[in-house]
Order: structure tokens, then sequence, then C-alpha cells
């Protein structure tokens, strides 16, 4: 029952044999959610009872269902830690014992410590996973197997883009930077082709980048503080002055109104909601009436007798235009040479105090604020090429391949952060993990709540069976050793299972083969239908 009393699921009896594959059908709270969550110990049941070889589940220890029974909702919880740790998180479930660890183990001094001080004695800090629970012997065959799992749920080309997408610590992998570097050099010969000419203009100290924004170009590297980001640059100290030092304050800031003018004449006109004013790339449509109020201003002609609020909002206009993008054509060869003067002037004046917040654009280094993708690209893609990013994924995938990165990058994957909840990786992707880790820690009992809802019907069917033909992820399994609990989003995928039970308004109304219930007619029949 629920919490209000209202019933959710009476009169359902049957049994699980080990390694039996079972799925439900039925409308969403037919009764089928319900149960899975009380044969994951997360729902007791009000009467009647759940037996594990005929133990009731809730005299088991947690320890042994914990480790045993794997449950998989339609939103997995995940830490605010990297995807490894995500990944491997139910294979730490008990302290480091001897062996076990690649550590040292704890000295005799150590251990008195912890029992003087009453702290804990088994240290956070050391290897906690249970290899053997993965079926593994150590961290190279734990790998090994992560692999296999990701590329079972359809998740290794993600783990890809996500190292691709990654920053990286080149201190703790000091052999990566020279990698990437004979990458970058490899990407830039692959982009010099002539079939490939323009598809990326590649970042020079000297010249004028125009698929960067003007504020990109004088900056020319990645902001590693929040001061130097791109939409901090108009009211960042340093920035003003330097921009005041070589007279470009007036002239953006004119820019900037011209912009604003061009936005507010093509734009204003428009119903809110209308989809083309979601293709200003400066503004946001709440904004135009500001923009317009501050056009309108008596006195505000200038830069000098601007109020700095409207200084601040016109010169954000201008830093972030970019010219083969917006194509207004504002940007002529003066302008870009005083740019450039003033990037020269950023890497020679800025204050000691920032020296680490901007990670300049260097040709012969690795660059710490950008990602692994970034890094190799050393530039940026031109606009409106056509299928110019399919061209560029494509070389991407070569070069990769060519020079053994493949690895590499999937471990920068590995490390990706998820964010609070896993809010970085999609809907379906948050799915694909849990899923993963609940096959990481080789279940008895798989629970599957409509654990792929977010996922098409097409890539839901691949999973799932996958899952059902694979127990360890290796293409040469013929079928899972562990027994499932599947609620499918799609009664036709039930013809994949050993046993189908079927709900209706909290009941169980039918079970059995799905042959032999597709063959009675009756509701299963009429849900295939």
């Amino acid at each position: 029952v629920d919490d209000t009393g209202g019933k959710l699921l009476e009169d359902a009896s049957f049994t699980i044999e080990p390694g039996t594959h079972v799925a439900t059908v039925g409308e969403v709270n037919s009764g089928a959610e319900a149960l899975a969550e009380a044969l994951a110990r997360l729902h007791p049941p009000a009467r009647g009872r759940v037996l594990i070889n005929g133990e009731p589940i809730e005299a088991l220890p947690e320890a042994i269902t914990g480790r045993r029974i794997a449950y998989l909702s339609s939103e997995p919880i995940l830490h605010n830690t990297s995807l490894k740790e995500n990944l491997l998180y139910g294979l730490k479930h008990g302290s480091p014992k001897p062996g076990a660890s690649d550590e040292a183990p704890l000295t005799a001094f150590e251990i008195a410590e912890a029992s003087a001080s009453g702290n804990p004695l088994p240290d956070a800090a050391r290897n906690w996973i249970d290899f053997s629970t993965a079926g593994v012997a150590d961290h190279a065959e734990l790998r090994l197997r992560l692999g296999d799992v990701l590329k079972l749920v359809g998740l290794e080309s993600d783990v890809v883009d996500l190292g691709l997408r990654s920053t990286i610590d080149t201190e703790l992998h000091d052999d990566w930077s020279k990698r990437i570097l004979e990458a970058r050099a490899a990407m830039k010969v692959a982009v010099e082709a002539p079939e490939n000419a323009g598809l990326i203009e590649v970042f020079d100290p000297k010249t004028y980048n125009q698929q960067m924004t003007i504020g990109g170009n004088i900056l020319f590297g990645r902001a590693r503080k929040a001061a130097f980001e791109a939409d901090q640059l108009a009211e960042n100290p340093f920035v003003r002055e330097l921009l005041a030092t070589s007279g470009l304050d007036e002239r953006l800031f004119l820019l900037g109104r011209e912009i604003a003018d061009t936005m507010i004449e093509l734009f204003a006109d428009l119903e809110p909601g209308n989809s083309f004013l979601e293709q200003m790339a400066f503004m946001s449509p709440d904004e135009l009436p500001t923009y317009r109020s501050r056009l309108s201003k008596e006195g505000a002609q200038t830069y000098a007798t601007a109020r700095p609020a409207d200084q601040a909002a016109f010169l954000r206009l201008a830093l972030a235009y970019i010219e083969p993008q917006h194509r207004l054509g504002l940007i002529d060869n003066t302008l870009r040479d005083d740019i450039l003067e003033a990037r020269k002037q950023v890497f020679e004046t800025l204050p000691a105090e920032d020296d680490s917040a901007v990670a300049f654009y260097d040709p012969e280094t690795f660059n710490p604020g950008s990602s692994l993708q970034d890094n190799i690209l050393f530039g940026r893609a031109a606009y409106g090429i056509s299928k110019g990013p399919e061209t560029l994924r494509r070389i991407f995938r070569g070069i990769l391949d060519d020079l053994d990165m493949n690895d590499l990058v999937f471990e920068a994957g590995l490390e990706f952060s998820v964010g609070s909840g896993g809010r970085r990786l999609t809907s379906s992707q948050r799915q694909r993990v849990g899923i993963a880790r609940a096959l990481l820690k080789r279940p008895d009992l798989l629970i599957v709540n409509r654990g792929l809802s977010a996922l098409s019907a097409r890539s839901q069917t691949r999973v799932m069976t996958r899952v059902l033909k694979s127990g360890t992820g290796r293409a040469d399994e013929d079928r899972a050793s562990f027994a499932t609990f599947w609620v499918l989003m799609n009664p036709q995928n039930a013809t994949m299972f050993d046993e189908v039970l079927v709900f209706e308004s909290g009941r169980l109304v039918e079970q059995g083969e799905p042959e032999t219930l597709a063959a009675r007619k009756g509701h299963f029949a009429r849900l295939l239908s």
C-alpha cells in the first residue's frame, strides 16, 4: 500500500528460479512497479512475504541482499564524482582485506593511533574494490571487464566522447601531453589536405582567428578563473583597463551599440515564443526591451558619457561577436590589428596574481585549460561548412586509431565528473550507467523497474537482448547466469523472457510462458496487439 493506505498491489504469488528471466507487462502503475520495489527491499509488503530460498527477505542481512540483488529504476542514483567511481560503487562494500589492495597494510602505529583517537580503522583512501565480486583478479582485469560491460550497454562511444570533452591533469599522466601533441600535429596535417581545406582555423598567436569571438581573440587562451570567462570579460578590471589603454573601449562600445540596434530592428516586433528569437546569439529575448531602453537614453551616444552598466552591456555584445557567424560586416583590418596588439599586451601585462587565470594558446605546448579534443584540434571549426562536424569526427577517430590513443581517451572519459545527481549526463546515459553498475557486481537477481525508459525502443531492445544473453559482457556467453525481473516498457519484448507476469489494476492476472499466453488470447495477447 502507499502512504495514504491505497492499494498498489494485491493477490500476486509466483516463484523465480535461479537463472530465470521474468518479464512483467501492464499499464503504468498496474502493480509491477510496486512488486519490483518489494523484491528490492525498497517497499515492504503490508501483507504476504518475499522469501529468498525460504528465508524472509527482511531477515537477511543487507550485506547479502545489497550485494546479491541489483536494482535499477528510471532515475539511478549517481554521486557527484567521476563516471568511473559511479560505475565501481557497487564493488566497494567492505573494508580492504589483506591482499585485496595495492597499498601497504596499516602499520602498528596507524592501528594504535586510530584506536587511541577513536577513529575508524579502515582508511578511506585505500583500495576498497572487491575484485572477486566483479569476477576479476586485479585492476588490469577490472579495466577489461569495465570495457566489456560498457560496450554491452552501448555506453562505450559515449565514454570516448566524454573523454574528448574532458580536461586532464598531465601531472598525473605525464606521458599524455606528448601523445596529445603528436595527435595535434597529425590533425594539422589532416586539415591542411586539399579535401579538408577550410574545415578549421588553427590557433596562431600572430594572426586574428575569424572563427573566435573578439573577446576570445584578445584573451587568446582558456579561462581558468571565473573573472576571465567570456561572460565576465566586460566587467573584468584588467580587461577594461587594457581596452582603455589601447583605445578599443570606445570602438567596441560603438560596435556593441550597432549590434544591439540591428538585433532590435530584426527581432523586436516578433511575438514572445517565436522560434526566430532563439536564433539571437547576443542577447536573450527578455533582454530586448532593456537594450532598446539603453539605446534610447540621451547622452549615451559615447563611451565616456554612458553609465558603467551601459558601457559593460554594449561591450559584452561586441566581445561576443564572430564575423563568419553573425555576418554584420563590423570588423575591418585596422580593428583586427588593434585586437592583435591588445592580445600582445595581455601576454605581457597580466598581473602575477592572475598568472594562472588564463591558459594561453601555444602551438608547442599542451593547454591545461582546454579539453582533450580542443588540445588536438587546436583551432576553431569553420562556420557553414557542409558536413563539417561529421568530417572532423571522422578525422578525429582516424587519428586516435592511427596513434593508438583510444585507451587514453577512454580513461579520460572514465574520469569525467558526472555532476550532482549525474546531471552532466543525459537521461539515457544515466540509465546506461545504472545498468552497467548493476552488471559489474554480477548479482544473483537483476531487477529493472522501467530502468531503460529514456532510451529509444530500438535501443531498449538492443540493450535488453545483450543483457539477457551475457552474464559477463563477453560475446561467447549464450545466456546470463543471473535471474532477471524486468518491468517492461514495451510488451513486445516479453517474448525474449522465460516467463511473463501480466498485471492489471494492481493484480497479477496472468502468468506463464510468453508463447502460451499469446496463444491464450487473454490479457497478454491484447497488450501485444
